[in-house]
């Protein structure tokens, strides 16, 4: 037994360093496990069956001294993952295999793509295959020692299996006749019923911790507070929709699918093994087939029925599949003529380790969570960083169990007295808000609720990521990053850690008065470093070419500068960030950029945008009522956007919008398949104007009459909310609706401090697929990208960019252009007000234009490009109130 045991320990010990090796290090966002991470530190159940054997364990590791809580139910899966690992191996040995093979095949079970990743977060299936696979090793020895004990180990262990993932059902077909052929007078006496109906009653009296729980008032998925709710818990009641169909129709539906996750977790080769081994059960052993291959059709008939998480709901398939394939390569091995034992056990094992080989090369890259941890630092930075008494609204199932973790985890959210999951409705909004909550809500309930009239920032709310080390050294091995601190800044850096060269293969430049460029990979030595006391110090990576001795190569063109108050870092031509704090900015093993920022006044990593950004709620904005008579919204289109309310059936609304300069009005983010805004231009004055107005009822409208560009715009009927873009800053709006019906309502966006802010002294319009959309009005082609960011073309001589300027702001404003062709001029007119015309030269560059103050206004202002041959923008860097960039 022991010669058995430690080899197959070692091997799990092995296979269990692996997975803690690439066990997500904390908070996740993959499917249920922040729920599951959490579940176990408030004993409350989770979805249908409620899990209550995964809760207490959970519970029991949450008070391991190490790591914090969600990575110690990570942990748990890694154990229990090395312990099916275990099993297979003693498994092998009892029924006969060599150690060698056993060995092979546990470390082959190990690497399998899904097996793996169950292994790395905190979910259910780890520990459903390990009680399988302790049920089957005890049932195998039983049968060799015929030891009563192990018989009914094994049945504690399915019993206990009740209580967690109740498909073991469908392995216990298997395991009676198994125990019927094995010792019938045995398993059929009254006795041996007993005990193992004894023991079932047993595994399902676990569920009583969903009724306790339930009376207790804890954290509830799964209620039951009756013996028929419990029944129905136990049943999994609340999946019965996704059942499929009893018919073959089902079967050959998912049968390939199916297949195609058993061989591609096994490779063609072992499956094919495993086929021999079926075969060879059925002439040699006819008991162990029935065990194995009935418990084997038990589960993917499971999967086959109830599609969701397959090829997690296959793990114990994989554990019988192993066996099997072992069972036909030792069959095969067997049959060669000349072989001795130990040259039959090495035959056997090298095809196994060649597959493990393989595993392990293509299967490292997709399970190593390692890195993963953004989810955990953003959202403790949230909790931490949002102000006191704020309340989230409730987003999704998803990112309310993250915010959930946070609650159950984190002392500061009761702390700082924050509230979550208010449902995201304009009645709790205000509730919230008139008892002095500061309202903030993820994205879909943000965008939500602005169609509501809550008029929620659509920049995101700033937080700091944490320091400049911790967010490097958070970034996976390989990650190639640029770095850049001017000067005058690199002193106040080196003291505070806040230049972390060694992580990136650097080293401490003396003397701490310099300019500093440096690019390497994270986790590497040997990057390049340019440091100069009075000169420009500058780094250059060829795009393919290695990056110093660190044996990465660099995805792009990258060039890191810094000089006395200025650092900066292109891609190619283009500059992707420039500030007079030190900046960075990072590529994936894939070539992607990851980020590229600025450091904030305190050295610290400012939280990228994201899926799960939050966005703050500035006011409940009050809704302009637009009957039948021509109402004036002028002052609420100050802005170039409004968002109207639906309109009903057989009714539209109709704008006419005035200005000087052209607009170019549409239906901004439309719905797919939404018709966009009907539109009509008109010269100020013109008798086709003045029909109009009469064909559509109004009175005269001298305002409209002094306008040079009039534009007839009619929207509706339609259902939802819909963001009409002047393309401009129109000089007169006026709106009514026609026909019958609830009238319509509108109100103005307000786009001041929307802008991305790049450091204290300057913020960016950056052209992208995001709110920055916003600020581009009319004479600007789709949004595009590459590898160094989005942007646009102009599409005629004048390109109009709406800039919202507080007192002061905007005192400078530079324009990151590419021309298209041989020479060529910019010039900038502010609000009507003509600035100098530039010459301009090919590829990217910065144009810079000081802006006097009696161009600008507070609010919303028209920065309109003169170009004579179409140019490209990347970027507008903008200076704040009272400073120069």
């Amino acid at each position: 037994m022991r010669r058995s045991v430690l080899p197959a320990a070692a091997v799990g010990a092995v296979a269990f360093a692996v997975f803690v090796a690439t066990l997500a290090p904390g908070l996740i966002g993959i499917e249920d496990t922040p729920k599951f991470q959490f579940i176990g530190k408030v004993l409350g159940t989770a979805h249908n069956p409620g899990y209550p054997l995964y809760v207490v364990l959970s519970h029991a590791f949450g008070w391991l001294p190490v790591g914090d809580i969600a990575w110690r139910v990570n942990l748990m899966s890694a154990v229990f993952a090395a312990l099916t690992v275990v099993l297979l191996q003693l498994t092998l040995v009892e029924r006969g295999s060599s150690g060698p093979v056993s060995a092979a095949a546990g470390l082959g079970l190990a690497t399998g793509t899904a097996f793996w990743s169950t292994a790395t977060i905190a979910e259910v299936y780890s520990l459903n295959g390990a009680l399988i696979a302790a049920m089957t090793y005890a049932l195998v020895r039983w049968r060799r020692t015929g030891a009563q004990l192990w018989f009914f180990l094994a049945i504690g262990c399915f019993s206990l299996g009740l209580g967690h993932h109740t498909s073991i059902v469908t392995v216990g077909p298997a395991v009676a006749i198994f125990a019927i052929v094995t010792a019938p007078r045995f398993a059929l006496a009254p006795r041996t019923i007993a005990v193992i109906l004894g023991l079932f009653a047993l595994g399902f009296s676990q569920y009583l911790f969903v009724m306790m729980r339930t009376l207790q008032g804890a954290y509830l998925e799964s209620t039951a507070s009756s013996v028929s709710e419990l029944w129905e818990v136990i049943r999994g009641a609340q999946w019965e929709g996704m059942v499929q169909p009893f018919s073959l129709g089902t079967v050959k539906g998912q049968g390939p699918i199916i297949a195609r996750f058993l061989t591609g977790e096994l490779s063609p080769p072992i499956t094919l093994m495993a086929l021999v081994g079926v075969v060879t059960l059925a002439i040699r052993d006819k008991g162990l087939l029935v065990l194995t291959a009935g418990s084997l059709a038990g589960v993917v008939a499971f999967a086959t029925f109830f599609p969701g998480q397959t090829p997690f709901f296959l793990v114990p398939a994989y554990f019988f599949l192993w066996l099997l394939a072992i069972v036909g390569l030792e069959a095969m091995i067997a049959a060669l003529p000349g072989l001795s034992v130990g040259a039959q056990a090495i035959a056997a094992a090298t095809p196994v380790l060649a597959v493990v080989t393989w595993h392990g090369v293509t299967n490292v890259s997709v399970n190593d969570l390692s890195h993963r941890r953004f989810e955990m630092r953003y959202f403790d930075a949230l909790i931490r960083q949002l102000p006191r008494r704020s309340a989230l609204m409730a987003e999704d199932w998803f990112v309310d169990r993250l915010v959930l973790y946070e609650k159950f985890t984190n002392d500061v959210f009761t702390d700082h007295e924050l509230a979550d999951r208010v449902y995201a409705t304009p009645e709790a909004a205000r509730d919230y808000s008139a008892r002095g909550y500061g309202l903030f809500a993820f994205p879909k309930t943000a965008a939500s609720l602005r169609d509501e009239g809550f008029d929620f920032d659509h920049a995101m709310w700033p937080l700091e990521y944490g320091s400049i080390r911790q967010y490097l050294a958070d970034q996976p091995s390989g990650t190639v990053v640029a770095l850049a601190v001017p000067a005058m800044r690199l002193g106040t850096s080196l003291a505070d850690d806040g230049v972390p060269l060694d992580i990136i293969g650097g080293r401490v430049p003396k003397p701490s008065w310099s300019n500093l460029a440096a690019i390497g990979a994270v986790g590497r030595s040997g990057g390049l470093q340019s440091e100069s006391k009075d000169l420009l110090a500058s780094v250059f990576a060829g795009p393919g070419l290695p990056i110093g001795t660190s044996r990465i190569h660099a995805p792009t063109a990258i060039l890191a500068e810094a000089v006395y108050d200025r650092a900066s870092i292109r891609v190619g031509a283009r500059e992707v960030i420039r500030s007079h704090w030190p900046v960075v900015a990072l590529w994936d093993s894939h070539g992607t950029m990851i980020a590229a920022f600025a450091f904030t006044p305190d050295g610290r990593a400012p939280v990228q945008d994201s899926p799960v950004s939050v966005h703050r709620l500035r006011t409940i904005r009050e809704w302009i009522q637009v009957a039948s008579r021509p109402v004036n919204i002028s002052s609420a289109s100050a802005s170039g956007h409004v968002l109207v309310r639906p309109v009903p059936a057989a009714s539209a609304l109709v704008v006419y919008a005035g200005r000087q300069d052209v607009l170019a009005p549409h239906v901004f983010d439309p719905t797919i398949g939404a018709p966009d805004a009907t539109v009509d231009e008109f010269r100020g004055g013109s008798e086709s104007l003045g029909r109009a107005l009469e064909h559509d009822g109004w009175p005269v409208q001298p305002a409209l009459q002094e306008m040079a560009h009039v534009y007839r715009i009619e929207l509706g009927p339609f259902n939802g909310p819909r963001q009409l873009a002047f393309g401009g800053l129109p000089d007169v709006v006026l709106a009514r609706q026609s026909g019958p019906g609830e009238p319509a309502a509108l109100y103005g966006l307000d786009l001041t401090g929307q802008l991305e802010p790049i450091d204290d002294s300057v913020d960016r319009l950056r052209v992208a697929r995001d709110h920055h959309q916003l600020f581009l009005a009319g004479g600007w082609s789709a949004i595009s990208g590459d590898g160094a960011g989005g942007f646009s073309k102009t599409s005629g001589a004048r390109a109009e960019i709406l800039l919202p300027c507080g007192a002061g702001a905007c005192s400078t404003v530079d324009m990151q252009l590419m021309l298209e062709g041989e020479g060529g001029t910019v010039g900038l007119e502010v609000n009507g007000l003509a600035l100098e015309t530039q010459p301009m030269v090919g590829g990217w560059n910065r144009y810079r234009w000081a802006v006097p103050a009696r161009a600008l206004h507070a609010g919303v202002n028209s920065f309109v490009l003169r170009v004579a041959q179409p140019v490209v923008l990347s970027d507008v860097l903008v200076a704040r109130a009272g400073t120069s960039s």
